[in-house]
């Protein structure tokens, strides 16, 4: 990573394991570009006559049709910074690091100002094909937010209140980076990095580089814990300590699909995340020992989550579970 993040990515505490050359090739088996979804923005803009402004020029940079967003130069930031924990926790490999010289190969997080002109865009890009059709209800237009090749796209407004900008932008990064990983990967464009393994990632990054966890969806009815209030990991803690009905099995944890879901299931898959990180460990590492990176790989062309993670830590549902229930109940 540039020089001038390193104080950065310390900070996010995480281990680093320098890769060998015997380390496994983990290379895409297709290159995505974000060449259309750009040149369909810009025509867009044009076409409305609304303002082009972009920021950043590494591998992670904004576009904005409209208007701007509050501390466009942090969100950049914030963005690479997404980037550097991926590599970092996947044993610098580079998986995760696009090449900033090259344009088509860069992240793009594209922001639009209103909601119609939002919602014209998505028309706009969805008859030029470079942006996915609704199927059933229009998830895209109630959220304010989609998805181009290598490029998150939301409305500003949406990020700008409440102090939600960075916490925002760490998690649209965050998914667009394991969206573009295992499109690049994935034997067929149905093949999706699970849920619950991308909600937790997300969350984890947005924690560490913000310091703070805004973004989830949860049913509130259904909670007993207060994501916004209390701390995390103390609250799991506490649940494993008292045996709450709500605990689950990490293979329960593992078939989460997020409707409707409970505070505390969005506790459970953000830790059960971060625990299998951690037990994989940054990689491959040296001498092709399996790592988390490869771990993302292995269920990014086709194998089921939970297959995988039983297989790399030669373990099962209830072995994972003891282990993970034991580390979760020390974490402060």
């Amino acid at each position: 990573m540039p020089s001038r993040y390193a104080a950065a990515l310390i900070a996010l505490c995480l281990a680093v394991v320098l890769s060998g050359a015997e380390s496994p090739d983990l290379s895409p088996v297709r290159q995505i570009s974000n060449a259309d979804t750009i040149a369909a923005a810009r025509s867009f803009a044009e076409s409305k006559g609304l303002e082009v402004q972009t920021y950043g020029d590494g591998p992670f940079r904004i576009m904005t049709i409209g208007g701007t967003p509050p501390k466009p130069e942090q969100l950049v930031a914030d963005g690479e910074l997404v980037i550097g924990g991926l590599d970092i926790w996947t044993g610098k490999q580079g998986l995760f690091v696009p090449d900033a010289q090259a344009d088509e190969q860069v992240l793009w997080y594209l922001l639009l100002k209103g909601d119609k002109t939002f919602d014209a865009f998505l028309s706009y890009g969805r008859k030029a094909g470079v942006l996915p059709k609704s199927k059933g209800e229009d998830l895209a237009k109630q959220t304010n937010n989609t998805w181009g090749s290598r490029v998150a796209i939301t409305e500003i407004d949406k990020i700008s209140g409440g102090g939600l900008h960075r916490n925002i932008t760490v998690y649209l990064a965050t998914g667009l980076a394991l969206r573009t990983f295992i499109a690049e990967r994935a034997p067929d464009d149905q093949t999706e990095l699970p849920k619950w393994l991308v909600a937790g990632m997300q969350s984890e990054l947005e924690r560490l580089i913000c310091k703070s966890n805004r973004c989830y969806t949860i049913s509130y009815e259904k909670s007993t814990v207060d994501l916004s209030r209390e701390k995390w990991a103390p609250a799991l803690a506490k649940l494993i300590t008292k045996q709450s009905t709500s605990l689950l099995s990490a293979g329960d944890v593992m078939a989460i699909e997020l409707i409707s879901s409970p505070a505390e299931d969005y506790l459970q898959l953000w830790s059960l995340s971060a625990f299998i990180r951690q037990a994989t460990g940054p990689g491959p590492g040296r001498r092709g020992k399996p790592g988390f990176g490869t771990l993302l790989d292995t269920i990014a062309r086709g194998t089921p989550s939970y297959e995988a993670i039983y297989a790399q830590l030669k373990t099962d549902n209830r072995g994972l579970t003891k282990k993970w229930h034991a580390w979760a109940a020390k974490q402060r």
